[in-house]
């Protein structure tokens, strides 16, 4: 994508004056240290990093090129997208654990059922929405399931709390 940006940008760049010219070469060169950056096995990829990385205070058109990188994530592995996967569907758990939870409760013979599905619920839903913040909550990162089954799962928790309260409160 980086390669790509740059032959236009250089291509382009043919009928331009000498000041936009110089511009536009100090885009190229920005868009290939912050590609080189974030291939590289850099722990943290903020701006504060890259300036360490690059031994120097980056550009406003560096800052501006760094902004947008991180706005569109680079190509995963397949190990990052079989995990993306695996928490997809640990999310999509999370969901059908709060549903059941809302469908049991109303269930006279099984109801007590509902308060573990509840807590499994709100667990799972924990877990699949921190680790979505991994793949920056992107659409299939099992972040919007997650969340649904965590909202779920303390709404319902908090309503049986307040059930057994107003059971011990009034004696019903």
């Amino acid at each position: 994508m980086v390669i790509f940006i740059a032959i236009c940008l250089h291509a382009s760049a043919a009928g331009f004056t000498s000041k936009q010219h110089a511009f536009l070469q100090k885009a190229i060169g920005a868009c290939s240290n912050v590609s080189s950056y974030l291939q590289s096995n850099a722990e943290q990829y903020t701006i504060k990093g890259f300036e360490t990385y690059l031994g120097r205070k980056l550009s406003p058109i560096e800052k501006k090129v760094f902004r947008k990188y991180q706005q569109h994530p680079q190509i995963r592995t397949d190990e990052d997208e079989a995990a993306m996967q695996s928490n997809k569907r640990l999310g999509m758990w999370s969901m059908i654990l709060g549903f059941a939870a809302i469908v049991t409760m109303f269930i006279p013979a099984i109801a007590i059922v509902s308060v573990p599905l509840y807590i499994a619920a709100l667990i799972t839903g924990i877990i699949s929405v921190s680790r979505a913040g991994n793949y920056n909550n992107e659409k299939g990162s099992g972040f919007g399931t997650g969340l649904t089954g965590l909202i779920i799962g303390g709404v319902g928790i908090l309503m049986i709390a307040a059930a057994v309260i107003l059971v011990l409160l009034l004696g019903i």
